[in-house]
């Protein structure tokens, strides 16, 4: 084109000749305007275009994916549909490996990390209970307890990447940064990503309904972001398109027996004991094609959680207490100490007890080496003392012959 820079010129002609016109765009200095004012207004017409191009392919992209998936896998009962309530149907489990079969056996990346370690008592060195499973394309988050999310901006995740959130139960050190999560996640993602797949207990919906809906705890600040000119220009600039809607997560409420199934995973969900009949409380089995998990929840020792993690390959387990320190039946009726986790473990046959749900008590020097030491001799795998921000092996630990071989 006559008179024009030699990068407006190679954007030009990326363009006629059909590449990407974002990454023409991106081509583009501001000095290469500078020096040819009629040029700027041609290609700043063009770039309008472009942008025009992008929304339209972008409109077409989220059409496609109009089904969300959650929803497309889950199979649901019509009187479920009809009162406006997602969930699943409910399957008793034989057998393990009856629906471990039923997954593609194929390699797959699986990590499992420890957010939030603690108890309701809050500590600067642990966040509340929350658990993080990355499984290839998909972020599975088991409950989001205070600090969840700083905990996932601090791993270098953003609250955007995660596609699933499993509650164990809803006392708030599980579940507290639930809001926190939704709403980052719906303003951050500016209508570019399906909405939070969420799966937990009975009033899950209720809870969800109470924060998000109209007349909810959140309603003068959706009412704000949905309608004021400034929250439409950042939501603009973010890529979003108007009009913007509220954050509408896709909630399935499951129950003991239940068997979820999705293509990389199945979940298995038992119930367990804690604070009922004023909470259902649940503890979860993650099936993939390599490995079993099973987040525990909270709870004390039960044969539903030993059934459930018969032969998984890791069990998160509660350590609330040193046993035989506390004996008031109050306590101990409804939760674990460490001696609790190691039984359960041994009989459910794991190859690896990581034990979290700590409390101030346990986390003392020489305090931890104890519950340790006498776990071991109860469980004959690994033991694990949970971190927050921990990567946890998903296979068991087999010392080095030489500590030489550390330092080759």
């Amino acid at each position: 084109m006559p008179g024009s820079s030699a990068v407006e010129q190679v954007a030009v002609n990326h363009f006629v000749a059909g590449s990407n016109p974002a990454r023409a765009a991106i081509r583009l200095r501001p000095s290469a305007f500078a020096h040819d004012r009629p040029m700027s207004l041609v290609m700043g017409w063009m770039i309008g275009r472009m942008r025009t191009w992008v929304r339209s392919e972008e409109r077409q992209r989220r059409h496609k994916r109009s089904v969300h998936p959650a929803r497309a896998a889950i199979r649901l009962r019509p009187s479920a549909v009809a009162h406006g309530r997602s969930q699943v149907r409910v399957q008793n489990v034989n057998s393990i490996d009856n629906h471990k079969s039923a997954i593609e056996n194929r390699p797959m990346s699986l990590n499992l990390t420890l957010l939030g370690t603690g108890t309701p008592t809050p500590l600067i060195q642990r966040a509340g209970s929350s658990y993080l499973v990355n499984l290839d394309d998909e972020m599975l988050l088991f409950d989001c307890g205070p600090g969840c999310v700083r905990r996932l901006i601090k791993k270098g995740i953003s609250p955007t990447r995660i596609t699933s959130l499993f509650l164990t139960h809803l006392h708030y050190d599980h579940c507290v940064d639930y809001s926190y999560l939704v709403l980052n996640r719906w303003d951050q993602g500016a209508g570019q990503i399906p909405e939070l797949d969420v799966i937990g207990p009975e009033n899950t919906l209720q809870t969800t309904n109470a924060l998000f809906n109209k007349g909810g705890a959140f309603d003068p600040d959706l009412i704000a972001r949905t309608q004021h000119p400034t929250s439409h220009f950042i939501y603009e600039q973010r890529g979003g398109e108007l009009p913007r809607v509220r954050p509408s997560p896709v909630v399935t409420e499951v129950a003991s027996g239940t068997l979820l199934e999705r293509n990389n995973w199945s979940l298995e969900v038992a119930e367990v004991i804690h604070v009922q009949p004023y909470l259902t409380c649940l503890a979860y089995r993650l099936n993939t094609s390599s490995h079993s998990i099973v987040f525990g929840g909270d709870t004390a020792p039960i044969d539903s959680l030993t059934k459930l993690a018969e032969n998984a390959d890791v069990l998160l387990h509660m350590c609330h207490f040193i046993n035989g320190v506390n004996t008031d039946t109050r306590l101990t009726d409804f939760c674990s100490g460490h001696l609790d986790a190691a039984r359960t473990a041994q009989e459910a046959g794991v190859n690896i007890l990581v034990l979290v749900h700590i409390s101030e008590q346990l986390d003392q020097p020489g305090t931890r080496e104890r519950v340790l030491s006498e776990a071991g001799k109860l469980f004959n795998g690994t033991i694990i003392f949970g971190e927050d921000l921990l990567d946890v092996p998903l296979n068991p630990i087999k010392p080095s012959p030489s500590i030489e071989k550390m330092f080759d």
